[in-house]
């Protein structure tokens, strides 16, 4: 059976709220993340980042070759010192 043009209506702003609903969910992790390790030294973050490493490869959740590929979209927007910090970290994270 066809929807209605109201049923249509209806289903699409519930599918909008949804989305924003979503949306302010990844904000307000992303916004906590933030907190979280913008009080981190370079040193903590490193043995945080080494710490979630292992923890995914003893859980079979890593995925270098993912990892790289989104790490492959920022590039462009990286300085050539970044680039070689990040391509650093990669190969220790192998």
């Amino acid at each position: 059976m066809a929807k209605s043009l109201y049923e249509y209506a209806s289903s699409e702003k519930n599918e909008a709220k949804k989305a924003n609903s979503e949306t302010q969910l990844n904000e307000e992790t992303i916004k906590k993340q933030y907190e979280k390790y913008s009080k981190f030294s370079e040193s903590e973050l490193m043995k945080e980042l080494f710490s979630e490493v292992n923890k995914q490869k003893k859980n079979g959740n890593f995925n270098f070759q993912e990892l790289a590929n989104k790490i492959d979209g920022i590039r462009p927007m990286l300085s050539d010192q970044q680039l070689k910090n990040l391509d650093s970290l990669l190969n220790q994270i192998k």
